[in-house]
């Protein structure tokens, strides 16, 4: 588990959710991670769920486990670059409530594994930021949105979607 109860400072290093069980993110306080990594290799079907708001400020990675949105509260899960999900990954919602949460990308979406952001009732709206063109690639079983908004700072900057199964 990570708890943040007051003030983290990033720096440049990589935090990483392993091992066998679940975890959350929580406290009173957003935390920003330089790198964040899920790899519950041990166990891949293993959850982390984001009970407090993230941003990542280099790339964020799950290479093995879920990521998961909770089901009481809105959570914004913010990435100054890129999304890479591998075949074992997931990022997702837990289905069984009813907040809209939200994912902001500054950089690219590489979704090999599953990334399902619409639900019966909680859903995860998705807005493409930053300065550059923005790519959603993958081979990914399932690659579902639930609204895609484009916040480019230039007319000209482009969503690319190439992913095998784009929903």
């Amino acid at each position: 588990d990570w708890t943040n109860a007051g003030t983290f400072t990033a720096g440049t290093g990589k935090v990483t959710f392993n091992g066998c069980g679940n975890g959350k993110i929580d406290g009173t306080a957003s935390t920003t991670f330089n790198d964040l990594t899920i790899d519950k290799s041990a166990s891949p079907t293993d959850i982390v769920t984001l009970e407090q708001s993230v941003a990542v400020n280099s790339t964020a990675r799950i290479n093995d486990g879920i990521l998961r949105f909770e089901n009481t509260s809105a959570r914004s899960l913010t990435l100054n670059n890129d999304l890479v999900i591998t075949a074992n990954g997931t990022l997702d919602i837990d289905a069984t409530g009813a907040a809209v949460h939200t994912l902001s990308v500054a950089g690219d979406i590489v979704n090999d594994g599953t990334l399902d952001l619409n639900a019966a009732t909680s859903q995860t709206n998705t807005t493409f930021t930053g300065s550059a063109n923005s790519t959603v690639s993958g081979t990914g079983g399932t690659t579902d949105f639930n609204e895609i908004t484009a916040n480019k700072s230039a007319q000209s900057d482009i969503i690319t979607i190439s992913s095998t199964n784009f929903t």
